[in-house]
């Protein structure tokens, strides 16, 4: 579906995401933080709007997350799919 489909339809699309569903061993979120940070910083020097991160304590349920980890979702914004590649590529 483009952004033009969904235009059509009344809701409107600005933008391209990735997003990176991500299980972190509690006892790793420290060291998990650290390289992330990093490879947000990378991103938006290559280019990305912004790099975010959301947990939440109840995130994993039905996602086959095991006990002790903590789903992780970080999000990587461009302007589109092609500024996406750029960035990525």
């Amino acid at each position: 579906m483009t952004s033009e489909d969904n235009e059509t339809r009344g809701v409107p699309i600005e933008g391209y995401v990735d997003i990176y569903l991500l299980p972190i061993p509690a006892r790793n979120v420290d060291a998990y933080q650290q390289q992330a940070t990093g490879f947000g910083e990378v991103v938006k020097e290559h280019g990305a709007l912004s790099y975010r991160e959301f947990r939440g304590d109840d995130l994993g349920e039905g996602m086959g997350v095991e006990d002790g980890e903590l789903l992780t979702a970080a999000v990587v914004d461009f302007e589109s799919r092609a500024h996406r590649d750029d960035v990525m590529g």
